[in-house]
């Protein structure tokens, strides 16, 4: 199998016949020369013995030719066989085949009949042989040529074939630098396609963006448009002027035509005078406008009120409201104000304050004359007590006369203060126990009283039955807990909770008798504290002990 591959590799190739070709046609031509003009039939082959040297150099000689020849043979039956079809010159090679196989037998049968001779077949097979050689010689003529240019077509071939070899090697590099190209530029592409597929993403997205804020702008903006319409549309159906200016220099943005109106003088010339639309203030209000462009300093509301002369003369009253409005970097952009004309409320408000100034002196008219006329009533009680000689209708007509004094007092409270409607209780209080201490001749240093309250206003009413209720007790304490000189306290106190006060009158004399109750009791003073609770609708406790106490709940007013 190695050999056949050899033979293959090596020497079953196209360009091997070539070059063999003329080799096997030189290689013939001497055993064509000895079979034509030698012949070993002309040797005594019996004077020839073993044991002479020239026997075994015809054997030797015999043996190695017909052996050359042999081999020849069968390289030309393996050319004719690998290439029948692109084998060239076919009968020249069947004639040398036909030669070198003559030839191996005439040399072979030299050897044989160097032993048995036979002449008859020894000498056709030298016939065969010389007819054989006669054809090869006969085809040299006609085939030589042709081996020639053969030969030559074979260098120009293996010329052509090393320069096809180089072409096709230069093609195979250009076709490998191309594909390495092409493969770089595919690699390329894809990276350039992945490239514009990103950036095409980003674009989509970024367009996506845009579009999505160029929608929510159209929205913005048909929404600012909306309320730009709907501001317009209030703001020049009310009959407020509603103004924003500029404050570096103080020009007018906007005004409303309530302008003209309030202010009677046309938008036009407002706008070609911005200074106009404070310029028409009164002189005696013009400091007050010194607030309204300080308002950059803070972020609140500035609400005053002005005086504007009209072209007519007349006089009106304007209150503005001024409020910033600043920009994303907190900076003042803009100041705007609403103008109202106030000029009929004012007109109430001072019918109103002369009105309430009449009631005020009317009101204090009638306190000085009732307190005047109580002080009256007191004096003549007084005056006419001193006449009675009855010792308990005296008395009677001494508690008449303090009761008056507590009414009196009331008025004489309100008589000072504009307040009409309430009244400090702590000062009425005082006023009206050292009354009661002087109207009993008692002396502070053996009787005291001591009042716990704080400064408390209470209305009118609740002033006065809290009164007569303190009165009352604080009567009954210095007329009936201190006999015979008896020293002690008086305590008054009146505190507040979320839903009520209590009202608290203690003293620490001999008490009260056990037999009187409250609410069957036929005196007239605690019949009356009795009343004047109910009056307010409140309620009193008697809590005896060490002493009186009396308290009064009664709710808040």
């Amino acid at each position: 199998m190695k050999l056949i591959t050899f033979l293959k590799k090596y020497f079953l190739r196209y360009e091997t016949i070539v070059w063999l070709t003329p080799i096997v046609i030189i290689l013939s031509l001497p055993q064509l020369f000895n079979n034509l003009f030698i012949s070993t039939s002309y040797l005594n082959l019996e004077e020839i013995s073993p044991s002479q040297n020239i026997f075994w150099l015809h054997v030797g000689s015999d043996l190695v030719l017909g052996l050359a020849n042999l081999i020849m043979t069968f390289f030309i039956v393996i050319f004719v066989i690998r290439a029948s079809k692109d084998l060239p010159f076919p009968r020249l090679f069947l004639a040398f085949g036909l030669c070198t196989v003559s030839n191996s037998a005439v040399y072979f049968m030299s050897i044989w009949s160097l032993s048995i001779f036979y002449p008859y077949f020894f000498g056709l097979i030298k016939l065969i042989a010389a007819v054989s050689n006669l054809i090869t010689v006969g085809l040299l003529p006609y085939f030589g040529p042709k081996v020639l240019v053969l030969m030559r077509n074979s260098r120009i071939l293996k010329a052509t074939k090393i320069n096809l070899q180089a072409t096709n090697l230069a093609l195979e590099n250009q076709i490998l630098e191309r594909m390495q190209a092409e493969e770089e530029l595919i690699r390329i592409q894809n990276e350039l396609e992945l490239r514009v597929n990103e950036r095409t993403a980003q674009l989509e997205k970024m367009n996506k963006a845009l579009l999505d804020e160029i929608h929510e702008k159209n929205k913005a903006e048909s929404a600012l448009r909306d309320r730009e319409t709907l501001f317009r549309q209030l703001a020049e159906n009310i009959r407020d002027v509603f103004f924003i200016i500029k404050p570096e220099n103080q020009r007018i943005s906007y005004l409303s035509p309530a302008y003209e109106q309030v202010w009677g003088y046309s938008l036009k010339s407002a706008y070609d005078d911005p200074k106009s639309l404070f310029a028409h203030v009164h002189p005696e209000d013009q400091k007050k406008l010194d607030s309204i462009f300080k308002i950059s300093s803070h972020k609140g509301i500035v609400t005053d009120s002005y005086r504007i002369k009209r072209p007519d003369g007349k006089i009106r009253w304007v209150r503005i409201r001024v409020f910033p409005i600043f920009d994303e970097s907190d900076k003042l952009n803009r100041i705007a104000g609403v103008a109202e004309d106030i000029t009929i409320r004012k007109q109430y408000e001072q019918r109103l304050e002369y009105s309430l100034k009449e009631k005020e002196i009317l009101l204090k008219e009638i306190h000085h004359r009732v307190k005047n006329n109580m002080q009256i009533i007191s004096s003549l009680l007084n005056l006419q007590a001193k006449y009675i000689g009855d010792e308990h209708t005296s008395e009677i007509f001494h508690e008449g006369r303090n009761r008056i004094r507590t009414m009196a007092l009331i008025h004489e409270k309100l008589y000072g203060p504009k307040d009409f409607t309430r009244i400090n209780f702590a000062e009425y209080l005082n006023e009206l126990c050292s009354y009661l201490l002087n109207a009993y001749k008692i002396r502070s240093q053996k009787v005291g009283i001591k009042i716990d309250i704080e400064d408390i206003y209470l209305d009118l009413d609740q002033s006065l039955t809290l009164g007569f209720i303190v009165n009352e007790l604080v009567s009954n304490s210095l007329k009936y807990a201190f006999p015979n000189g008896l020293e002690g306290q008086i305590k008054i106190s009146l505190k507040s909770s979320d839903k009520q006060n209590i009202l608290k009158v203690y003293d620490n004399g001999v008490g009260i008798s056990s037999e009187i109750e409250l609410g069957k009791t036929n005196t007239l003073g605690l019949q009356l504290v009795q009343m004047f609770c109910e009056q307010i609708s409140g309620t009193v406790t008697l809590r005896r002990g060490e002493g009186t106490e009396f308290l009064i709940s009664f709710a808040k007013a």
